[in-house]
């Protein structure tokens, strides 16, 4: 259940970081739909880790887990391979 608290948090952050109009790694971000989704997989992800752990320690994890996702996803544009404009030649 912790687990599956854990993966249902970071789906939930990638969901929410790709349906904002400020993310790098998509082209266009992704529908409303998704936005809404994301917020109902994170609620879901706090459940399971308040009903696995005591109260005070699965909400702690999840804030854990929302800020070190949040921390790291607008880095993953760094690892995309550089290709350049073929219009520029």
């Amino acid at each position: 259940m912790k687990l599956l608290g854990i993966i249902f948090g970071t789906l939930g952050c990638i969901c929410l970081y790709l349906s904002h109009s400020n993310q790098s790694i998509l082209q266009r971000q992704l529908p409303l739909m998704v936005r809404y989704s994301g917020w109902g997989v994170l609620v879901i992800s706090l459940i399971c880790l308040t009903v696995s752990l005591s109260i005070l320690v699965g909400i702690l994890v999840w804030l854990a887990i929302i800020t070190v996702a949040w921390s790291f996803l607008p880095f993953i544009t760094l690892f995309k391979k550089y290709q350049p404009d073929e219009s520029a030649k």
